[in-house]
């Protein structure tokens, strides 16, 4: 975002449309056209307050009332809205960058058109806390910031740089203002690629770019000269973002931009008062007026900030440096993965016969329904009886092995869906549907649905009150469980497998969307031959479109996403039997797709990820019987 303040207060804990909700103001627009608090922005986004506003757009904090969910919405200008040329390399940017997934980068959502007026909005994560830019302020009153009070922040953004570096793409315009902090201190970084897409003419954001961006004091020599940008841009960023913080001042500062710039591109910065020494050189090493001088990546840097030898650095462990002994205490939390694939491609088709007949495929094994419930033979015939009459049915899908992800053909396939096999070794259940609303009723007394009904799924249901369910009936039947099992969420491997049911089709009923079979948004269809087709808006019955895989699941692409148990992250030191992903991370595995998705993110080897505590309009679950892990 601009220079704005973006500050985002705390969030409200009544319902969407309640009647308890204070909303100040009047409900004319302002004289300037800009929306005020209670406005409904293209019938669907609720304005609950203005953000700020800058020479880019005004964003607003609005409720999206379909969706259920709070949501950032940026109002582009109109001079910018109503140019065809302009918007064309705005849209381009937007499929760059709202392919970024990490935990330290607010999610781009969708890009807008309000087709009364022809003007767009940019959807994005709604980030709670306030900007970097406030929260130094804030901190500098009660005393100079140091540097384990500044690490934090830095690794956290040097992990989403280099983790967008990676995907070819720079941010251009890193700064104070464009990252957020919450009270726990994790930071989400802004804006990326578009706030400095829109400053240069929007053109296309690439490691290949060309041309002025940024904010001055932030910008790099390269930057200032007009010359090819790339990630060493963002790096030298970086740096400036460390010398302020650490300093309490711009390492360089002037009103007259030409002033600025000449500062830029031949002045070195002053040392910091009592900052060791490796943290000075590696500000300095990263404000090379070189691009090739640079650190070979952000990750690089922060290692040297902490006295640690970098390769090809002439940084030496400072002796006595503060930074290094917190690399194991204050940052341990921060060590997330990024939620890569690191898997070889691979066209061996999974195992099974693929056979086409009435839309269903059959499975590589047989679908058994041995009758429950005899515990010693452990089997199960797949009903659970919950509390108040309602039971809960399951499937057997018998173990094998499947290639997981997508294969590098497969038409509009995200990069962490790279193909590998997988084995599962036992046998395990899984929800023949959604939980429902009923059910969860039954067993956890509550019901946070947005979209009401007893046999649509439940939703806006975080993972840890996923896990809550689960631990409630295993308490209700302890000793009573097939010997060695447990009522669980799905792991992401168990869940594919089940949702494959021995196919290697985006779907498993084909390569082509259909929403006949699917919940999702018809407006965007995927693969060969789809059309559009009806946007329901909302949950519907589970089961109520007919369709199962060949296991007897329904409901497996689309209605509502589904929480799996895993951490989301990088799975090429996991078992390629049995897997259960990472063993710590920030994000949990969400698999499936849901009503308000594309088709394209409703197939078999989609994966999202969300917060254990983040409870969604889209978010809901299937329960498993499995094996202990």
């Amino acid at each position: 975002m601009d220079d704005i303040d973006k500050t985002i207060p705390p969030k409200r804990t009544s319902a969407p449309d309640g009647d308890d909700v204070t909303m100040p103001g009047k409900r004319d627009r302002k004289p300037d056209g800009r929306f005020v608090v209670g406005d409904l922005i293209m019938s669907r986004y609720k304005v609950l307050a203005e953000l700020g506003q800058g020479g880019m757009g005004v964003v607003y904090k609005c409720f999206d009332e379909t969706a259920g969910i709070e949501v950032a919405l940026k109002a582009l200008p109109p001079e910018l809205s109503h140019n065809t040329l302009e918007m064309e390399d705005i849209k381009d940017n937007f499929q760059l960058v709202s392919k970024l997934v990490h935990q330290n980068i607010a999610i781009s959502k969708n890009l807008e058109k309000d087709n009364s007026n022809g003007n767009y909005y940019l959807i994005m994560e709604c980030c709670e806390g306030e900007d970097l830019r406030r929260w130094i302020k804030r901190k500098r009153k009660d005393g100079e910031l140091k540097p384990d009070d500044v690490l934090p922040i830095i690794k956290q953004t040097a992990e989403a740089l280099d983790y967008a570096h990676e995907m070819k793409i720079i941010h251009r315009d890193i700064k104070p203002g464009n990252i957020m902090i919450d009270q726990s201190g994790k930071i989400k970084v802004l804006d990326f690629g578009l706030a400095a897409q829109i400053h240069t003419s929007m053109t296309r954001v690439s490691m290949a770019y060309h041309g002025t961006s940024g904010t001055g004091p932030y910008m790099a020599p390269e930057q200032w000269r007009g010359r090819a940008q790339s990630a060493p841009a963002d790096q030298y960023a970086l740096a400036v973002m460390t010398y302020e913080m650490l300093a309490g001042h711009l390492p360089f500062e002037s009103a007259d931009p030409a002033v600025l710039q000449q500062a830029v591109l031949t002045q070195t910065p002053e040392d910091i008062p009592d900052v060791p020494q490796s943290v000075q050189k590696a500000i300095a090493r990263a404000m090379s007026k070189e691009p090739a001088e640079r650190f070979v990546c952000c990750a690089d840097f922060v290692a040297a900030l902490e006295g640690k030898k970098v390769k090809g650095a002439k940084i030496t462990d400072g002796g006595g440096n503060i930074w290094k002994y917190l690399a194991f205490a204050a940052f341990a939390a921060l060590a997330v993965m990024t939620g890569i694939y690191f898997f070889n491609d691979s066209t061996e088709r999974s195992r099974g016969n693929v056979s086409p007949s009435d839309n269903t495929y059959t499975p590589a094994v047989s679908v058994d329904q041995t009758p429950f419930y005899d515990n010693s033979k452990s089997e199960f015939n797949g009903t659970v009886s919950l509390p108040n009459g309602v039971s809960l049915e399951m499937v057997k899908i018998t173990a094998g092995t499947f290639m997981m992800g997508s294969p590098s053909s497969e038409s509009g396939r995200w990069y962490y869906e790279k193909q590998h096999q997988v084995t599962l070794s036992k046998d395990y259940w899984l929800g023949k549907y959604e939980v429902t609303q009923a059910q969860w009723q039954a067993v956890m007394g509550n019901n946070p649905s947005y979209f009401k009904g007893d046999n649509r799924p439940v939703e806006r249901v975080s993972w840890n009150e996923a896990k809550a369910f689960c631990e409630k009936l295993n308490e209700r039947y302890a000793g009573k469980l097939p010997r060695g099992y447990k009522f669980d969420l799905p792991t992401e491997a168990q869940w594919e497998y089940a949702c494959r049911a021995g196919t290697t089709t985006a779907y498993s009923y084909g390569d082509s969307s259909d929403t006949d079979k699917m919940n999702y948004d018809g407006n965007y269809p995927y693969g060969p031959g789809a059309v559009k087709g009806v946007h329901r808006k909302q949950t519907v019955d589970v089961g109520s479109l007919g369709y199962k895989n060949a296991w007897g699941l329904y409901d497996m692409h689309g209605n509502v996403e589904e929480w799996c148990r895993d951490w989301y992250g990088d799975y090429s030191n996991s078992a390629v039997t049995d897997p259960v992903g990472p063993q710590t991370g920030s994000y949990r595995v969400i698999r499936g797709g849901g009503w308000g998705h594309y088709a394209r993110d409703c197939r078999s080897a989609y994966r999202d990820c969300g917060s254990p505590g983040d409870c969604l309009g889209n978010l809901g679950l299937r329960l498993a019987l499995a094996p202990v892990q």
